[in-house]
């Protein structure tokens, strides 16, 4: 039986929605990828979004977005057919995308110290749950920042299977986050 169909969410309709397999462009190699029979969700670690990308700035003729300015991510999950189960054919554009987000408007972050004198980065000490749907963008508030790799992708898996209205779904974890990894989704 063939999944529901759902419709693609467009990456130039929310510049700022996180991108999948994008932590592989920041040289990190620490993603996920969950396999199911009809979709798979993967799972970054600081994804850009696609506002955050040159390509962006050009087609849109926009300035770099100051960094105070940008919503950041700590984790992201998008959740995508299976190319061989996709019903409008193979593409890796995600059905929905779920994240935990930060930016100096919006969350609190650690005392500067050392990293506020030096200009280093500060890690937030609370994140706003956001979900981009076709629904649009959403925001399901704000908890504390206390999460790691298993505990975000429970959280953010856990709000894909919600958006699929499937509670029995399972996702399997894939070995790796690499081009191998990839093709198999």
């Amino acid at each position: 039986m063939a999944p529901k169909r759902h419709e693609l969410l467009s990456y130039a309709d929310w510049p700022s929605m996180p991108m999948a397999f994008s932590s592989l462009s920041r040289g990190l190699n620490n993603g996920r990828i969950y396999s199911g029979s009809d979709y798979a969700v993967v799972l970054d670690q600081n994804p850009f979004c696609f506002a955050e990308t040159e390509m962006f700035r050009r087609l849109c003729g926009a300035p770099p977005i100051p960094p105070e300015m940008m919503i950041k991510y700590t984790y992201s999950a998008a959740l995508l057919y299976r190319k061989s189960r996709n019903p409008h054919g193979p593409s890796i554009r995600p059905i929905f995308v779920a994240a935990l987000e930060h930016s100096m408007g919006s969350c609190n972050y650690e005392s500067g110290g050392l990293m506020g004198w030096f200009g280093g980065e500060r890690r937030p000490t609370e994140v706003v749950i956001g979900e981009f749907s076709p629904g649009g963008h959403t925001n399901r508030g704000h908890v504390e920042n206390t999460f790691d790799d298993d505990s975000a992708a429970e959280c953010l898996i856990g709000l894909a299977i919600n958006f699929l209205g499937k509670p029995d779904i399972r996702f399997r974890l894939m070995r790796g986050f690499g081009p191998d990894e990839q093709a198999l989704i």
